[in-house]
């Protein structure tokens, strides 16, 4: 189980760990930025509202981070970031928290 362990440790923190490919937040408060650090050489970061189908593409800086604004969406969205295209892609989800009334 020596695999698992730094998965676990991620989800325990907040953080996803996907192979050292991608780590940043799971959870996001709409309206937001976050900044997504990128384990490979990828040039860009595509962030993918399936309920809309909107799709946006940030750059990822020299220091392998992209910074990404969150919409204004609704708490219980559930957005992607995928890193890479076709089988090489890495794809974490976030969801959207709205805060309490």
């Amino acid at each position: 189980m020596l695999t698992a362990q730094p998965v676990l440790i991620a989800a325990a923190l907040g953080t996803s760990l996907l192979a050292q490919a991608v780590r940043g937040p799971l959870v996001v408060a709409p309206g937001s930025c976050i900044t997504i650090e990128v384990g490979t050489n990828a040039p860009t970061v595509t962030l993918l509202d399936p309920a809309t189908g909107d799709q946006t593409s940030h750059p990822v800086t020299p220091g392998k981070e992209a910074t990404i604004p969150i919409p204004n969406a609704p708490g219980g969205t559930i957005l992607h970031i995928r890193i890479g295209n076709g089988f090489a892609a890495h794809i974490i989800a976030l969801e959207v928290v709205s805060p309490a009334p």
